[in-house]
């Protein structure tokens, strides 16, 4: 029974600080804008005007990059690689 001497002015205070704490941020216009900041994920952040320093060089990543790679294959490659006929595996 001593014990609610303590508990109940505890969780009084508790609640006397969360109403605090909301009419604090609505006064401080913490809720004005509710939708912008989850859409704002979704869009795509625009390239810095300058470049960073700490990246490498131009030239010693297009050597790396995958996509040089793949623009070096040209079609007839490619339809060659489809003209071919896989082996059937039942007919062995």
């Amino acid at each position: 029974m001593n014990v609610l001497y303590f508990l109940v002015p505890l969780a009084l205070l508790l609640a006397a600080s969360g109403v605090w704490a909301f009419v604090w941020s609505v006064k401080n216009g913490q809720f004005e804008d509710v939708e912008t900041p989850g859409l704002r994920v979704l869009f795509e952040e625009p390239e810095p005007a300058t470049p960073p320093t700490d990246r490498p060089s131009a030239k010693a990543s297009s050597a790396t990059e995958p996509s040089a790679k793949a623009s070096s294959l040209n079609a007839s490659s490619i339809s060659a690689s489809s003209d071919s006929t896989p082996e059937d595996p039942a007919s062995a």
